[in-house]
């Protein structure tokens, strides 16, 4: 396998050291940590300058080699449109490919777990668990579209507690989690098991495993919050999750008329959150936003997200995005299995012989 020139070698201030040991990144609201997620800083700017600039080109990316930093160009934009062509052909042909109906209508030969996401309970490790959620939900997507992958789903714990130096202690910030994602890998469950507080002794004989299950991930230009909005779902209706801070806390939600459920914003938070999915109602768009506190959004929803998430439109989105870039760009992840995509009648042959839930 080629080897990748890795980050190690840029050095973290005793300023930046001491932000990510900051106690008050450790406290905890209503049993979850809601404050651990750092603002970016001068490691962050010399980190996101040398991993955009080492990223290749998507069509460049060879299977066998490691998961690359992929770049934001005219050749991933076309990679996201056939995704988009893919998805839809799933939907017409009757599949539905949101995560949580994908991964408990998979059968044993596609599926080595059920996990799609889970509460980080009192560990302040939400950048781990917004970058493990959307990995966890793009390689059960794209197992609707065809990719030949199993389904293999991570706990993030390990990989936020090796990219913290082996500390349970402190906060992490976007692009670091983005670089240990992408260099260390992702622990499946099937070996680690789920445990989000304490790391299984053994974890280090699952580093080659954990790097098998890496995640390209492509950081999303820098922009206006109008131009960010209509990126996310751009990037969403191909079936790729992300992952961003911001300090708009997501309190509650509710209802609208389209049956749809609605993340309600009110107070702040310094938090690592995600999107996972895209749905159209009627002539409203959503993009399916999820985090990592448990099952605290309970309004109804016509199209069955679990209460880990809600759902944002054009509105909401914006008011999240607001103080996004503080915390650095957005991550997008891009499972290592699918640098080529397949075409929409291949994804539906798999859909069928996967056992896919019927939309």
């Amino acid at each position: 396998m080629a080897k990748r020139r890795g980050f190690g070698h840029i050095k973290m201030s005793e300023r930046a050291k001491a932000r990510r040991s900051d106690p008050a990144n450790d406290v905890v609201v209503d049993g979850v940590c809601e404050n651990s997620l750092i603002l970016a800083d001068d490691y962050d700017e010399e980190l996101m300058a040398e991993m955009t600039g080492s990223s290749i080109c998507i069509s460049n990316w060879e299977r066998s080699g490691p998961a690359p930093i992929i770049a934001w160009d005219a050749s991933f934009e076309q990679y996201l449109r056939e995704r988009t062509a893919n998805l839809e052909a799933v939907n017409a042909a009757g599949f539905s490919w949101y995560p949580w109906n994908v991964i408990p209508s998979l059968t044993t030969d596609f599926r080595r777990h059920s996990l799609l996401a889970t509460s980080q309970q009192s560990r302040p490790s939400c950048a781990g668990f917004s970058a493990g959620i959307a990995y966890n939900a793009t390689a059960a997507i794209s197992i609707a579209l065809g990719q030949p992958m199993l389904y293999n789903p991570c706990n993030p714990l390990i990989t936020w507690f090796i990219s913290k130096g082996g500390s349970y202690r402190g906060g992490q910030s976007i692009s670091t989690i983005g670089r240990f994602v992408n260099e260390v890998g992702n622990f499946p469950a099937s070996l680690v098991g789920t445990n989000v507080i304490t790391v299984p002794s053994d974890y280090r004989q699952h580093m080659a495993a954990a790097l098998q299950y890496a995640s390209g991930i492509c950081w999303m230009p820098a922009g206006p919050v109008q131009d960010q909005v209509e990126r996310v779902i751009r990037v969403a209706r191909a079936g790729l999750g992300m992952f961003y801070g911001n300090r708009g806390k997501v309190s509650s939600s509710r209802t609208d008329s389209n049956g749809v459920r609605l993340a309600v914003m009110g107070g702040s938070w310094n938090h690592a959150v995600g999107w996972n999915s895209y749905a159209r109602v009627r002539s409203e768009e959503y993009v399916g936003w999820w985090n990592s506190h448990g099952p605290r959004y309970t309004a109804q929803d016509i199209l069955g997200m679990p209460a880990d998430g809600a759902w944002m439109n054009r509105a909401i989105l914006a008011e999240t995005l607001k103080t996004a870039a503080g915390y650095g760009r957005i991550g997008i992840v891009v499972p290592k299995s699918t640098p080529v995509p397949f075409t929409g009648t291949g994804a539906i042959v798999q859909a069928r012989n996967a056992g896919l839930a019927r939309a």
